[in-house]
Formats: C-alpha cells, sequence, structure tokens
C-alpha cells in the first residue's frame, strides 16, 4: 500500500507571501513625470501664466502623491498568510482583511494590482473624469491622443511589468500571465501575488486542500478604470 500523504497543517507551518502590490502603483506613477514634463511644455502656451494646461498639470503630481506615498508607506511591510481556516492581510503585525475559507464567495486571477476594496471606491467619479473630463480636456489642449496613450501605457504596464518581475525574481521566462489570485469575501478581497513558481504552487495546493478548485480555472478579473488609491487606517 501507498504511504497517504501527511496532510500540512497550516497554523504551525502557515503559508508566508512578501506582498508587493504597491510597487505597481508606485512605479508607473513615477515614470509618468517625463511624459507629463512633456506634454507640459509641448503645448503650445502651457507655460503661460494662467493657461489650463498649467494649471492642470500643477494639480496632477499633486494628485499622484497618494498612490506614490502608498508604497512609501508600505514597502517592506505586507504579507499574506494562509492558514488553516483564514487568510489574513497584514501591514506589519496589523490585520488590513483577513477572510475565513467558509466565508469565501469567490475566486478570480488577474495581472491588476488591486489588492484592497478601498481603492474601488467612488467609481462613478472615475468614469466621469475618464470619459468627460479627460475627453474636453484633450480637446482643448490638443493632447487628447497623449492622454490615451497615458490610459495604455497604465493597463500595458500592469500587464508587462508583473512579467519582468517574475523574470527578476526567477531569473526565468514567466510562465503565468494572470499571475496573482483575488480571493473574495462579497465586497472584501485579498489579492495574493506569488513571488515564483514554488509560491503559486503552494497557493494552487492550499486551495485544492480547501476544495476551492483549480486556479487555471478560475475567471479572469479585469478593470476598464484603473483604480484609486488605498485608504485604510493604520494607526
Amino acid at each position: 500500500m501507498k504511504s497517504q500523504e501527511i496532510q500540512r497543517d497550516y497554523d504551525k507551518n502557515p503559508i508566508i507571501i512578501q506582498d508587493y502590490n504597491t510597487l505597481f502603483i508606485f512605479i508607473p506613477n513615477f515614470f509618468l513625470i517625463p511624459l507629463l514634463i512633456y506634454m507640459y511644455i509641448y503645448n503650445p502656451g502651457g507655460t503661460s501664466e494662467g493657461s489650463l494646461i498649467r494649471n492642470v498639470f500643477v494639480i496632477i503630481p499633486l494628485m499622484m502623491y497618494p498612490y506614490i506615498n502608498t508604497y512609501l508607506k508600505a514597502r517592506g511591510k505586507r504579507k499574506v498568510v494562509l492558514t488553516n481556516n483564514n487568510i489574513i492581510f497584514y501591514h506589519k503585525d496589523k490585520i488590513i482583511e483577513q477572510i475565513a475559507i467558509d466565508k469565501i464567495t469567490e475566486i478570480k486571477k488577474t495581472y491588476s494590482d488591486v489588492y484592497h476594496k478601498s481603492q474601488l471606491r467612488n467609481k462613478d467619479f472615475a468614469y466621469l473624469g475618464v470619459f468627460v473630463f479627460v475627453p474636453l480636456l484633450g480637446y482643448y489642449t490638443d493632447l487628447l491622443i497623449e492622454f490615451v496613450i497615458i490610459f495604455l501605457f497604465v493597463h500595458l504596464y500592469s500587464l508587462i511589468s508583473k512579467l519582468v518581475f517574475q523574470v527578476y525574481k526567477t531569473k526565468k521566462l514567466p510562465t503565468k500571465l494572470f499571475d496573482a489570485i483575488l480571493i473574495f469575501e462579497d465586497d472584501n478581497f485579498i489579492n495574493i501575488l506569488p513571488t515564483n513558481e514554488d509560491e503559486y504552487d503552494e497557493v494552487k495546493k492550499y486551495l485544492l486542500s480547501k476544495n476551492l478548485g483549480q486556479i487555471e480555472n478560475k475567471k479572469i478579473y479585469f478593470e476598464l478604470l484603473f483604480h484609486m488609491y488605498e485608504k485604510i487606517e493604520l494607526e
């Protein structure tokens, strides 16, 4: 007879995955700065006092600051821990989100770096900005194409940067396009982003051991618009 495989005790030996999602929020905002400077200088009259474009590009860096500050605040301090009965998202020793295994309502795979429900607030306002404010601003400043480039850049970046990240971490070409796993409890969710194949396989075995199905068979989570910065109380 074959010996039965010993069931792992995830309380004594939990899966611990360092969370890097804030890194993928920081980098695109940081690298958008040169493009914004180009757009600011290129636009006719853009640097003249009181011009619309000048005022807008003073405001935009202020809008980018919370995204950059999120990374600086969270860098090296966050992790996702998988135990026998719970999946827990920590900032240092503080629980940001906790989902019990028996309360999971859905699991999806994604390349998105969204990791907390507060990032998806005010969606109607975001749609208003993208489909009304940006086209009007582009029309009056002759920079509509540049704004479209920014929109596409953010989504392409989310996809490509994850692949580059995997190469950096594993020193080999990635095999998975949708590398993150979203665990939902109604409107709450946790993003599990394995940093290598071993971690991915560990999470895969964990979900199978909890009768939660194969990751490969899960639906894909996709955002049409990019999400906002987090609003998480850490004090």
